[in-house]
Protein backbone atom coordinates (compact mmCIF):
# COMPACT_ATOMS: atom_id res chain seq x y z
CA UNK A 1 0.00 0.00 0.00
CA UNK A 2 0.93 3.63 -0.37
CA UNK A 3 0.64 4.24 3.37
CA UNK A 4 1.95 1.92 6.06
CA UNK A 5 -1.01 0.23 7.75
CA UNK A 6 -3.36 1.07 4.87
CA UNK A 7 -2.82 -1.98 2.63
CA UNK A 8 -4.00 -1.67 -0.94
CA UNK A 9 -4.97 1.99 -0.65
CA UNK A 10 -3.55 5.00 -2.46
CA UNK A 11 -2.66 8.08 -0.44
CA UNK A 12 -5.90 9.74 -1.62
CA UNK A 13 -7.98 6.73 -0.53
CA UNK A 14 -6.25 6.40 2.84
CA UNK A 15 -6.65 10.08 3.68
CA UNK A 16 -10.17 10.56 2.27
CA UNK A 17 -12.21 12.33 4.92
CA UNK A 18 -9.15 12.76 7.13
CA UNK A 19 -7.67 15.94 8.53
CA UNK A 20 -4.04 16.19 7.46
CA UNK A 21 -1.96 18.04 10.02
CA UNK A 22 1.57 17.48 8.71
CA UNK A 23 3.23 16.36 5.47
CA UNK A 24 6.98 15.95 5.05
CA UNK A 25 9.19 14.61 2.29
CA UNK A 26 12.53 12.90 2.96
CA UNK A 27 15.33 13.49 0.47
CA UNK A 28 18.99 12.58 0.56
CA UNK A 29 21.18 15.18 -1.15
CA UNK A 30 23.77 13.02 -2.85
CA UNK A 31 25.46 15.92 -4.63
CA UNK A 32 25.48 19.70 -4.90
CA UNK A 33 27.63 21.77 -7.22
CA UNK A 34 28.84 23.60 -4.12
CA UNK A 35 29.25 22.05 -0.65
CA UNK A 36 25.68 23.09 0.16
CA UNK A 37 22.66 23.79 -1.99
CA UNK A 38 19.03 24.82 -1.98
CA UNK A 39 16.22 22.43 -2.87
CA UNK A 40 13.04 23.77 -4.44
CA UNK A 41 10.08 21.44 -3.81
CA UNK A 42 6.65 21.74 -5.44
CA UNK A 43 3.65 19.45 -5.39
CA UNK A 44 1.67 18.64 -8.51
CA UNK A 45 -1.56 16.98 -9.58
CA UNK A 46 -0.28 15.62 -12.92
CA UNK A 47 -1.35 12.14 -14.02
CA UNK A 48 1.60 11.66 -16.38
CA UNK A 49 5.15 12.93 -16.66
CA UNK A 50 5.87 16.11 -18.56
CA UNK A 51 9.00 18.13 -19.15
CA UNK A 52 7.34 21.24 -17.77
CA UNK A 53 7.71 22.20 -14.10
CA UNK A 54 4.47 22.74 -12.21
CA UNK A 55 3.67 26.27 -11.13
CA UNK A 56 2.37 27.47 -7.80
CA UNK A 57 3.74 27.52 -4.30
CA UNK A 58 7.04 25.94 -3.40
CA UNK A 59 9.14 25.16 -0.36
CA UNK A 60 12.82 26.11 -0.29
CA UNK A 61 15.20 24.11 1.84
CA UNK A 62 18.42 26.11 1.92
CA UNK A 63 21.89 25.42 3.35
CA UNK A 64 21.53 21.71 2.69
CA UNK A 65 24.93 20.00 2.99
CA UNK A 66 26.06 17.51 0.39
CA UNK A 67 25.69 13.95 1.69
CA UNK A 68 22.84 14.67 4.13
CA UNK A 69 19.26 13.44 4.32
CA UNK A 70 16.54 15.75 5.51
CA UNK A 71 12.80 15.69 6.26
CA UNK A 72 11.34 18.83 4.65
CA UNK A 73 7.89 20.04 5.77
CA UNK A 74 5.57 20.58 2.79
CA UNK A 75 2.25 20.82 4.65
CA UNK A 76 1.59 24.37 3.45
CA UNK A 77 1.77 23.36 -0.25
CA UNK A 78 -0.03 19.98 0.02
CA UNK A 79 -3.60 19.93 -1.33
CA UNK A 80 -6.30 17.29 -1.72
CA UNK A 81 -5.40 16.99 -5.42
CA UNK A 82 -1.65 16.43 -4.88
CA UNK A 83 -0.37 13.39 -6.76
CA UNK A 84 3.38 13.90 -6.59
CA UNK A 85 6.38 16.03 -5.77
CA UNK A 86 8.57 17.96 -8.21
CA UNK A 87 12.15 18.89 -7.35
CA UNK A 88 14.13 21.65 -8.93
CA UNK A 89 14.08 25.16 -10.20
CA UNK A 90 13.67 25.84 -13.90
CA UNK A 91 14.95 28.75 -15.89
CA UNK A 92 18.11 29.38 -13.89
CA UNK A 93 21.80 28.76 -14.31
CA UNK A 94 22.47 29.47 -10.62
CA UNK A 95 24.59 26.55 -9.40
CA UNK A 96 23.14 26.89 -5.89
CA UNK A 97 20.23 24.80 -7.20
CA UNK A 98 22.33 22.24 -9.10
CA UNK A 99 22.38 18.86 -7.39
CA UNK A 100 20.77 15.45 -7.28
CA UNK A 101 19.11 13.20 -4.75
CA UNK A 102 19.14 9.47 -4.17
CA UNK A 103 16.36 7.67 -6.06
CA UNK A 104 13.88 4.88 -5.48
CA UNK A 105 16.44 2.05 -5.65
CA UNK A 106 18.59 3.56 -2.87
CA UNK A 107 18.39 2.68 0.81
CA UNK A 108 18.09 6.49 1.23
CA UNK A 109 15.16 6.74 -1.21
CA UNK A 110 12.63 9.58 -1.12
CA UNK A 111 9.74 9.13 1.30
CA UNK A 112 6.58 10.96 2.27
CA UNK A 113 5.49 11.07 5.90
CA UNK A 114 1.98 12.23 6.77
CA UNK A 115 0.28 12.87 10.07
CA UNK A 116 -3.49 12.74 9.85
CA UNK A 117 -6.60 11.93 11.85
CA UNK A 118 -9.72 10.27 10.57
CA UNK A 119 -12.97 9.88 12.43
CA UNK A 120 -14.47 6.42 12.23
Amino acid sequence: GAISGEKGKTIAQATSGATISKVEVYLYANHWYYQTGTAIIRTHSLTSQTGVAPTGNSVRSASWPRGWGRWVPITNIWTASTRGVWLGKTGTSDRTFYGYFDGASSSRRPQIRMTYTRRL
